[in-house]
């Protein structure tokens, strides 16, 4: 087998991803945590990837197929994340973005976010992504750091949306709207270096959040002189995010800096 080591960035998103399968935009980053991935592959008569998302693996060896793309690969540590990305590394950015509709299009909830935050951690910085649409690159800077506790938790929204949407039918269209703008004006607001602003639109979708019953009140953490507060509350990893003027120790927290640094092959 071939071998390569890749160098991959964590990614994650900031603003938008409980409303990623009703075609709402998500931000997303980089931080400055890395796996480093040994990544083992050779051609093959058949497709093997040690893919465990049903949706995800069928879709991806369809793609290979049609792209007549024979691959056995492994990697280690082995999670759909690294194995999805190490791919993507190995058939190319550039090709995977010529056909990036053929998955984005197709995939929901927690597999449209491992998407998502695959396609982040190869360009690195901050992205703007789109179901229907696909991915877009945000130049800018947040001269803050980010205090972050997750899960590997799988969550989906689509339940508490569309129960919301039949309890409030004259409210449903306006909120989405409103989310829908958050995560836009999240984008102008990483553009234009404004950390304060991003930081209350992170807690202003907090409140939606709460409104749409995904999280309670008193789950959003509380930090002095912090810019904003946002719950990940859907997708394939789940938690909260504090964002802070500059790291700091807080309780169970890790922090982190954001970065314009994608996957790097080391070896």
């Amino acid at each position: 087998m071939n071998k390569i080591k890749l160098r991959i960035p964590f990614s994650l998103p900031i603003l938008g991803e409980s409303f990623a399968d009703i075609n709402n935009p998500v931000v997303l980053s980089t931080i400055d945590f890395f796996t480093d991935v040994d990544v083992f592959f050779k051609k093959s008569s058949e497709i093997q990837l040690p893919l465990s998302d049903p949706l995800i693996k069928r879709l991806i060896i369809n793609y290979l197929k049609k792209k007549e793309i024979f691959l056995e690969i492994n990697v280690n540590p082995t999670n759909d994340f690294f194995v999805l990305t190490s791919l993507f590394y190995l058939i190319g950015m550039e090709e995977i973005e010529n056909d990036i509709s053929f998955f984005i299009n197709k995939l929901k909830s927690s597999a449209l976010i491992t998407l998502f935050r695959v396609l982040t951690s190869l360009s690195g910085g901050f992205t703007i992504c789109r179901k229907n649409e696909g991915i877009i690159s945000i130049g800018g800077n947040i001269n803050a750091s980010l205090l972050i506790s997750l899960k590997n938790k799988k969550r989906s929204s689509l339940r508490l949306i569309k129960k919301f949407e039949n309890k409030f039918p004259e409210l449903y269209n306006p909120l989405i709207h409103t989310v829908g703008h958050i995560a836009i004006e999240g984008g102008k607001a990483i553009r234009d270096g404004m950390t304060k602003r991003l930081g209350d639109l992170m807690n202003i979708e907090s409140m939606l959040l709460c409104i749409f019953n995904f999280i309670k009140p008193k789950s959003l953490p509380l930090i002095k002189n912090s810019y904003g507060t946002k719950i990940i509350a859907s997708g394939d990893i789940t938690g909260s995010i504090i964002l802070v003027p500059k790291r700091l120790l807080y309780k169970n927290y890790q922090s982190f800096d954001f970065i314009d640094i994608g996957v790097k092959e080391i070896e």
